[in-house]
């Protein structure tokens, strides 16, 4: 893992992001500790959704700025030393990561050059082209929550999300 005093800058055309939280210290959310990137924005607004609070595109406050790739890498390389006795890394996950898909791209690619291992939690609310290539390498974990929906789709029910799941099951 090459990460830490020596985070190499991005360019400042790199996209941006809205993340609402960035958790350290997680054991849940892939292999080792991890810290946990919460992509701020979800249209699917799942009755069982354990993060509610990053339905919303962009954070209630209206001084709410789009954080940098420079940013969450400075605050995920706390965490290298942990990363490296457990085998663990950092996970995006949301809100819906792919709804922010340059920005997630980037922050994955950026990460995996550093020797990080990288993973996705996500529901998949995004064309499927979309989701390959945030997905595709370098990411070495995707977790897809597919199957917890599929019956949505097949009753024609949206009672249990805010949204038709056509995109998600396609």
């Amino acid at each position: 893992m090459k990460l830490s005093a020596g985070l190499c800058k991005t360019s400042p055309e790199a996209p941006k992001g809205n993340v609402f939280n960035i958790q350290r210290f997680s054991l849940h959310d892939g292999p080792g500790i991890r810290s946990v990137v919460f992509f701020q924005g979800c249209h699917m607004r799942c009755a069982w959704c354990c993060n509610p609070e990053s339905w919303a595109q962009a954070r209630g406050a209206s001084t709410q700025s789009a954080i940098t790739l420079d940013a969450v890498r400075k605050e995920v390389a706390r965490d290298v030393p942990y990363y490296l006795v457990s085998g663990g890394g950092v996970t995006l996950s949301g809100g819906e990561v792919m709804l922010q898909a340059p920005f997630a791209r980037a922050l994955l690619e950026s990460l995996s050059a550093e020797g990080i291992h990288t993973a996705i939690e996500t529901a998949g609310f995004a064309p499927w082209s979309v989701v390959k290539n945030v997905a595709n390498n370098p990411t070495e974990s995707v977790s897809l929550a597919y199957e917890s929906i599929t019956w949505l789709y097949l009753d024609g029910n949206i009672s249990y999300t805010d949204s038709w799941n056509q995109r998600v099951v396609a």
